[in-house]
């Protein structure tokens, strides 16, 4: 049983709330009264009030909160629940009874709580902690099947899903400053197959939690044995296995075949070029990859595919560190590091998503269980309006207002440090060797004890 809750895993991160709380001050947005962290020791007082007014749902969700808060998931459970029926809308109450089922190792169940909860209250408030929860959840579920797989493996035989594919990470042999893409071309790569709608893929999280347990995480070099036996664990017929290496003067050559779960390698495809046309060399890999497994892609897919993603080299470089800075569960290094890929191309609209959703599971991870009716009352603001803004926060709730988080993921990556060294965008433009184009300067904001902006 999975029990290991992912917000126990990871330490505080004050700075990067103090940043979102900073920003609101200086952009003017008021900050009204927002509702405290809930503590065990209110139980008492909240029974009294429950006992004169059993029918009072904000002072039953704060009594189910204090249950939570308290560890005593078989009374917060079923209060959350009594105050579910009268107000669905509520995040506090759909998170306790959502982290309970977690608790007990009901991945299932809670997911399912989270996707209906998103689902049918977009604009809800709590909504952005009820996504942020569900990865979470996500990710913990992905290592417990793992775990039960490796456990049964004897007794899995080798059926497997043969539609199903799955994207390891690339090895990749060059420079280290290129080591972060051996993750970014495995999800660009999934991201573009995944456009044609003829292959279902193997979640990340699922792959992740595998590759890890076997201890092969980063080195992105399977054999195909391995290969066929990861693909028995996570039931997928089908592995794409590929390869970075970097030659002389910058050239590059990208490739990549297919493993089948019978150990087979399907002929592999292969691109040259130089360093700065990575990006372009990659969508004609993923073409020729969906062509090896027997699929004509339509016009419309083929175009698709070509427009998925970003063509700046830097931006990807930058989201490629993200992506191993949030596999390794540093979330507020991978929000800083998605914000200097969505500035550095502004029209990559995964790195700006990844960004928002990231600044949400940053703060989600990092609360205490007595944070929950903070977190879960922060207002939606990631289809609102400026309202949103100024509703009430707190120093928890208030990074998962995607608004603000983008703003200050934007005040993060504009501020220059006094190394003298190139901005993102500077190296961007500099073409002038294929290593300056994929530098990324790390630049670090320090908030003081009070926060606020220095």
């Amino acid at each position: 049983m999975q029990n290991d809750m992912e917000h126990t895993r990871f330490r505080r991160r004050p700075r990067a709330v103090g940043l979102a709380i900073g920003v609101l001050a200086i952009s003017g947005c008021a900050i009204n009264p927002a509702p405290a962290p809930v503590s065990p020791s209110e139980i008492p007082a909240l029974e009294a009030r429950l006992s004169a007014n059993p029918g009072d749902v904000q002072t039953r969700v704060r009594y189910a909160a204090a249950l939570f808060a308290a560890g005593d998931c078989d009374r917060a459970q079923p209060s959350a629940e009594a105050a579910l029926k009268t107000r669905p809308q509520s995040g506090v109450a759909t998170l306790i009874v959502g982290e309970c089922l977690e608790r007990e190792g009901r991945f299932d169940e809670a997911l399912a709580r989270y996707r209906n909860f998103r689902e049918a209250y977009p604009d809800a408030r709590g909504v952005e902690a009820v996504r942020a929860r569900e990865t979470l959840a996500t990710r913990a579920r992905a290592r417990a099947l793992v775990r039960e797989a490796l456990a049964r493996e004897g007794e899995l035989g080798s059926r497997t899903d043969e539609d199903a594919l799955g994207v390891l990470p690339f090895a990749v042999t060059g420079d280290e400053k290129l080591r972060p893409l051996s993750l970014g071309l495995a999800y660009i790569i999934g991201t573009d197959l995944s456009l044609i709608q003829r292959f279902p893929l193997v979640e990340r999280a699922r792959l992740d939690a595998v590759l890890e347990e076997l201890h092969l995480a980063q080195s992105g070099r399977v054999d195909p044995a391995t290969a066929a036996r990861i693909g028995r664990l996570v039931r997928a017929g089908r592995l794409v296995q590929g390869s970075l290496v970097e030659g002389a003067g910058g050239s590059v050559e990208l490739s990549a075949a297919v493993a089948l779960d019978t150990g087979a390698i399907v002929e592999p495809s292969g691109q040259r070029g130089d360093l700065h046309q990575l990006l372009r060399l990659e969508k004609r890999l993923v073409l020729e990859i969906a062509g090896d497994l027997g699929y004509e892609l339509t016009e419309a897919e083929r175009q698709r595919v070509l427009e998925n993603g970003t063509q700046n080299l830097a931006a990807f470089l930058a989201f490629s560190q993200g992506l191993e800075a949030e596999e390794r569960g540093d979330f507020t290094d991978a929000v800083r590091y998605y914000g200097q890929a969505a500035d550095a191309d502004p029209s990559f609209g995964e790195a700006r998503e990844k960004r928002r959703s990231t600044a949400a599971v940053d703060v989600v991870a990092s609360s205490k269980p007595g944070d929950i009716t903070t977190v879960g009352e922060e207002t939606a603001s990631s289809t609102g309006s400026q309202a949103d803004v100024s509703a009430s926060v707190s120093p928890v709730g208030s990074a998962l207002t995607s608004s603000v988080a983008d703003v200050a993921a934007t005040q993060a990556e504009r501020t220059t440090g006094s190394s003298g060294q190139q901005s993102i965008n500077e190296v961007n433009r500099d073409s002038s060797t294929p290593i300056q184009l994929i530098t990324v300067i790390r630049v670090v904001v320090t908030i003081p004890p009070g926060g606020g902006l220095p």
